[in-house]
């Protein structure tokens, strides 16, 4: 059976995303809805936003855990660190979200590097550990191959996504797909392998 995976921001995100974490309820019931009356098989979860240095996120385990998919990941304005400049925010970011790994069974750490700046080494070796897959973001350009190539050393697992904000982008994962087969990952390394690698919707992970 075919799949597409639909990961909304959490509440705490001020212009996208669900408002409230029992929304998310609802859309359990919508994507069971949609695969009874569409064939696919629609999984849903969210893109928990880290609100604080110890990792904690803006939906709760009683909910997160009702969800087939966590993803989790940094975003302007809720995170620790400021981003792009000092060494201090580069250890801040990188230290919260080993401290969310360690909290949470997070499926995927999105965009990793975009925005905030992080110690790539600690983060994927973490990854490995928990099996938490590092996304190939298809909008964001802060993954690229030798991002991939020093992960990949650590044994880490990769996720396209399309990270798509509009109806019209949901499975557009051309530009992830194209990034993993340059970067060489064999297929088993892409935890939604037939999205990176064929183009046929099985296991898809889109936001």
């Amino acid at each position: 059976m075919s799949s597409l995976a639909v990961t909304d921001h959490g509440p705490a995100s001020a212009t996208a995303g669900v408002w409230r974490e029992e929304t998310l309820l609802g859309l359990i019931r919508q994507a069971k809805q949609a695969s009874r009356e569409t064939g696919v098989e629609v999984l849903c979860g969210v893109e928990a936003n880290v609100v604080s240095c110890r990792g904690q996120l803006d939906v709760s385990a009683e909910i997160y855990r009702r969800l087939d998919i966590l993803a989790v990941g940094l975003h302007r304005g809720l995170a620790v660190g400021r981003g792009a400049g000092a060494s201090r925010d580069r250890v801040k970011n990188t230290q919260t979200l080993l401290a969310c790994l360690a909290r949470h069974p997070v499926d995927v750490i999105t965009h990793p590097g975009h925005l905030f700046q992080i110690d790539l080494k600690e983060l994927a070796e973490a990854a490995n550990h928990t099996d938490t897959a590092l996304e190939v973001n298809s909008r964001h350009g802060a993954v690229d191959e030798s991002f991939i190539d020093a992960a990949a050393e650590h044994g880490v697992r990769f996720w396209c996504g399309s990270d798509a904000h509009h109806p019209r982008r949901v499975g557009d994962v051309q530009a992830g797909m194209s990034l993993a087969r340059r970067a060489g990952l064999p297929p088993g390394r892409v935890a939604n392998t037939k999205a990176a690698f064929t183009g046929i919707g099985s296991e898809q992970g889109e936001r």
